[in-house]
């Protein structure tokens, strides 16, 4: 299974979409955050109003959670118990604290952790571009300083996505990688 973790806007779907195109398949994860204009449920995430999430999150039905409070509201994020049942050949986003609760709960996965990094100057372009409420923009570049002070240490691999490579480039290093494992072979960690 492959793990991307980034910050907001870092590349993390836009990734996803080229390891898809590759042949992974995508891990469809579950949130109660608003659809935003181009998402397709189902396909970019499945979208819960909050008492049915908390209705599954009772029925333990989520391997693991987690929940971000907003400018307008808490939304909350997480992947089903059934995705880590068969998970060769798959992709997942996943925060932190996701990987955190999925490297406790699953200690014998076969996963491997992609940490996406880039710096916060583009994620701020992006979320300009992107039509980003820059009020919540700002919360999340304060919120992912603190959440992803220690990812390095929960990633197998980091790449730096700032616009030296391609998205295509990046998912190929990323298939380079799971190959140079797959055949024990080591990385340097940074890509």
């Amino acid at each position: 299974m492959i793990v991307l973790m980034g910050k907001s806007c870092s590349g993390k779907t836009s990734v996803l979409q080229e390891l898809v195109e590759m042949g992974y398949q995508r891990t469809v994860t579950y949130t109660t955050r608003p659809k935003r204009p181009l998402e397709i449920n189902g396909k970019d995430y499945i979208f819960l109003n909050d008492d049915y999430f908390e209705s599954l999150l009772r029925g333990d039905f989520f391997a693991e959670t987690d929940s971000f409070k907003t400018a307008d509201r808490v939304w909350k994020y997480g992947s089903s118990r059934a995705s880590y049942e068969n998970s060769d050949n798959r992709v997942i986003i996943l925060t932190p604290q996701g990987i955190r609760h999925i490297k406790d709960k699953y200690p014998n996965l076969n996963m491997t952790v992609v940490y996406l990094k880039t710096p916060e100057y583009i994620i701020w372009s992006r979320m300009k571009m992107r039509g980003d409420n820059m009020k919540e923009g700002l919360r999340r570049l304060i919120h992912d300083r603190n959440d992803f002070k220690n990812a390095k240490e929960l990633a197998d691999v980091v790449i730096m996505n700032d616009g030296s490579y391609s998205i295509s480039d990046i998912a190929k290093k990323i298939r380079r990688v799971l190959l140079l494992t797959t055949h024990g072979l080591k990385t340097d960690g940074l890509i």
